[in-house]
Formats: structure tokens, sequence, C-alpha cells
């Protein structure tokens, strides 16, 4: 029987609508906290790919500060192929800052544009100018002979002040790069290097060197650690008269 007009809806009607309406008002509340919670777990989200990718940028920059850019890798004191049309021979003393300039500023470019090409082998020669770095180069022979040699001659470069380079400090970098210690410290302490540094300081002095850094590319003199274009400018015209185009 329907209601009269003006006559209030009986109590379980009223009820049933305010039960209703709760219901709804509690879906709109748990919709309204869902869309919250999922638009806070988007933030965090993106807040987090933020986080991991300035990381990742800040770890790669310093590696390539660190290492110079470039994965090192080579036989001896030589990188890059045998039967490169190119040689660029350097002369250097792990004491000598030109010689870090060359080492970890521009020799890395020279070895992406050149060297990973097949273009050019650079070879390392000791010339130790003053006794203190001799030792360094000793050092530098015998991380060769277990194919560690790039790293150590990094390593020297970027720590060659004051009593960075003393015995203890060589055997140390020897421990960080995981060399075989026992036989790095015999191979040191017996200067067992010493043959190649002082074979490579004769060709130097038969070459008229008297500074460092001083280069041969095809037996054409570079002194000093000139910008990368001037390295570059002779490379290219070494391999142009070889009848090769330089890379573009």
């Amino acid at each position: 029987m329907a209601n009269k007009p003006g006559t209030p809806p009986p109590p379980q009607k009223l009820e049933g609508q305010r039960e209703k309406t709760s219901k709804q008002i509690a879906r709109e509340a748990t919709r309204k906290r869902r869309q919250q919670e999922q638009r806070r777990n988007l933030l965090l989200i993106i807040v987090g790919v933020a986080i991991v990718g300035v990381l990742a940028v800040v770890l790669i920059s310093n590696a390539s500060r660190n290492s110079g850019g470039i994965a090192r890798s080579g036989k001896g004191a030589t990188l890059g192929p045998a039967d490169a049309p190119v040689v660029l021979k350097d002369f250097s003393d792990f004491y000598c800052s030109h010689c870090r300039d060359f080492a970890l500023d521009r020799a890395p470019e020279l070895v992406k544009d050149y060297v990973d090409k097949g273009l050019l082998r650079i070879e390392f020669k000791h010339f130790p100018l003053r006794d203190s770095s001799y030792g360094a180069h000793i050092a530098a022979e015998c991380a060769a002979g277990q194919d560690k040699f790039w790293e150590y001659h990094d390593v020297l470069f970027k720590n060659q002040q004051g009593s960075e380079l003393s015995a203890a400090k060589l055997k140390q970098y020897a421990v960080d790069l995981g060399l075989d210690t026992a036989a790095f410290d015999t191979c040191f302490d017996g200067k067992q290097g010493k043959a190649q540094v002082d074979a490579d300081a004769r060709e130097g002095v038969a070459k008229q060197i008297n500074s460092t850094p001083t280069m041969f590319i095809n037996d054409e003199r570079v002194l000093g650690a000139v910008p990368v274009a001037q390295f570059k400018e002779v490379i290219n015209r070494k391999l142009q008269e070889k009848g090769i185009t330089p890379p573009g």
C-alpha cells in the first residue's frame, strides 16, 4: 500500500536507504583510496627509475674518468694488432705529468678510433728520466708478465705523486689489481723487468730522446702530449700513405 502524500516512509525503508548510502560512500572512499595508492606507487616507480638513471650516469662517468675511458687489453706493453698499418711508439716516464695526460686523456680516443678498428698499434716504451721512477717501470714489466700491463700502467699514472710510487705502494697496486702477488713480488724484488726497461731506454737514447713523452708514429717524431687532433692528423696521413682510407 502506497504512502499517503506527506507521510514519512516506514522505518524499514529509511534504514535500507541509509544502508545503501553508506555502502556507496564506502565504495567511493575505497575507490579514491586505491586511486591515491596507484598514483603514489606510480610516483615511487618514476622516482626510483630517475634515481637509478642518475646513479648509472655517475658510475659510468666515474668509471670512464678513472680508467681513462677504455677497456685496456693486450699482451705485454703492446696494444693493438701485430699487423696494424700504423705503429705509435710512446717513450714515457711514469713520473711525467705530460705522459699521464697522453695516457689517460689522449690515448683512449686513439684506441677507440684506430686501435679497436685494427688500424693502429700502440707500443709503450720505458724511458725513466729519474731514478725515482725506475722501480715503477720494473714493476710495470712484472705486471706485463701476468698480462696486466695496461691496467697497472693506468694505476701508476693516476698515482704518480710523492711516495705513491714507493716499493710498498707498487706492491699494493699488484694486490689491488688481483695479480699473483707472490710471483709479482719475486719479479719485482729480483728486478726481473730490468732488462726490458734498459733495452727500451737504450732505444730511446739511440733516437736522441731527451724529454717525455716522445712519440714515433711510423718513425715520424711527435713531441709532447699534443692535442689529439694532431695525433689523428699524423695517423690519418700515415694510413693514406698506405692506401688506406682513414675512419670518418
